[in-house]
């Protein structure tokens, strides 16, 4: 797979799935820093998929709640230890991120629900965004049906017994729902 990258550190491996996009800034934003900018999500495989992981602006800052890296070319303060929370670049960096995050679907498939964040576990500048892919990853066909067919969360129920009284073609065909 060429989105899987091994990092080597002393006598550790570690594997992680690298999402990218480039993104054009919009016209507002563009005499700031460039005319695009590229960012990058990176997932970890294996057993640490549950360690909350740090913010990069090309070097590591802090850990604002994700259990994923964002590496983009945020705007920060002269101690590079946090993003500047108040840059408009920085803040448009953070709208398209929920974006990313679904796309990362497509690569990481079931897998991808390991790091999605939950609520009050990403803080502040970030929040919107996490609030923002649980929002985007409801309308996203990513629950895999017995059939193998993908179909949106909110077109999921579950009940233990649901199989013993109702098809699951029934069940869509009565509510729109499939179990």
């Amino acid at each position: 797979n060429d989105h899987t990258v091994q990092i080597q550190y002393n006598e550790m491996t570690s594997q992680w799935i690298l999402i990218e996009k480039q993104y054009n800034v919009p016209t507002t934003l563009t005499t700031r820093r460039s005319d695009d900018v590229r960012i990058m999500l990176a997932f970890p495989q294996g057993e640490e998929t549950s360690v909350q992981q740090p913010i990069f602006a090309y070097l590591p800052l802090r850990s604002y709640g994700f259990r994923f890296i964002v590496q983009a070319n945020f705007a920060v303060p002269s101690s590079r230890e946090a993003i500047d929370c108040e840059s408009d670049w920085n803040q448009w960096i953070i709208t398209v991120l929920p974006d990313l995050f679904v796309k990362a679907f497509e690569y990481l498939g079931e897998d991808l629900f390991h790091f999605l964040p939950l609520p009050g576990e990403v803080v502040y500048p970030f929040s919107g965004a996490a609030r923002k892919i649980l929002s985007r990853m409801k309308q996203t066909q990513c629950i895999r049906l017995p059939s193998g067919k993908y179909v949106r969360p909110t077109s999921v129920v579950y009940h233990p017994h649901c199989s013993a009284f109702i098809s699951s073609e029934r069940l869509y065909d009565a509510l729109e729902k499939y179990w």
